[in-house]
């Protein structure tokens, strides 16, 4: 199952922010993450202190938040920043996407 992938304006400009040899990495996460969201306690781990359900997957010394529901078939990518960096800062709430994904 392909999961659709939607991005919050703030992933975009954090993406936009990394070097560029880190966008291709974080973007082959992505991708893996549009096969398969689930946490698997390795690279994808439930995050705890999070309103929702809110997960990270690493990617190098960057970590992806995102948060995804696999009965609707959609995962929203919340942020992506430096691992020392990413939990600093406002709670990310996790949220639905602005749009029916079955349409």
């Amino acid at each position: 199952m392909s999961y659709e992938i939607d991005l919050k304006p703030t992933f975009l400009n954090q993406l936009t922010a990394l070097p560029q040899r880190e966008v291709a990495h974080v973007m082959d996460k992505v991708r893996m993450l549009q096969e398969s969201p689930a946490p698997d306690a390795k690279s994808k781990k439930r995050l705890v202190g999070y309103k929702g359900a809110v997960y990270r997957i690493r990617s190098g010394d960057y970590r992806i938040l995102y948060s995804f529901d696999q009965a609707k078939g959609w995962v929203v990518l919340l942020g992506v920043d430096n691992r020392k960096d990413v939990y600093e800062g406002e709670q990310l709430v996790a949220e639905e996407p602005g749009y029916d994904v079955a349409t």
